[in-house]
């Protein structure tokens, strides 16, 4: 889908067995910041990926783990409790298994 409104570049759902699993939002300016998703989960994993040759970062609710949001950097963005580079998010994607 490629949504008319200029807030959103891209908009996808993806949908596992009958049941959505993953919904994607993207645009030029979301008006989030990594500082600001930080502050509002302050728990994350990270996991480098070959495939794309960059890190993928899930930030999710230690009081409840299926619902967690993914965004994708070239570049080390976070290590351990700091932020090394505070990005505008972009892009991410949210997980509702």
């Amino acid at each position: 889908m490629k949504p008319k409104n200029s807030l959103f570049k891209v908009l996808y759902v993806h949908q596992e067995n009958s049941v959505i699993s993953t919904v994607g939002i993207g645009g030029e300016n979301l008006g989030l910041t990594l500082e600001e998703l930080y502050n509002f989960y302050n728990k994350y994993a990270k996991t480098y990926s070959h495939y794309d040759d960059g890190y993928n970062y899930v930030f999710y609710s230690p009081n409840n783990i299926n619902y967690a949001l993914m965004i994708f950097s070239k570049e080390k963005i976070l290590y351990g409790k700091s932020i090394l580079k505070n990005i505008d998010i972009n892009r991410f994607d949210i997980s509702l298994k």
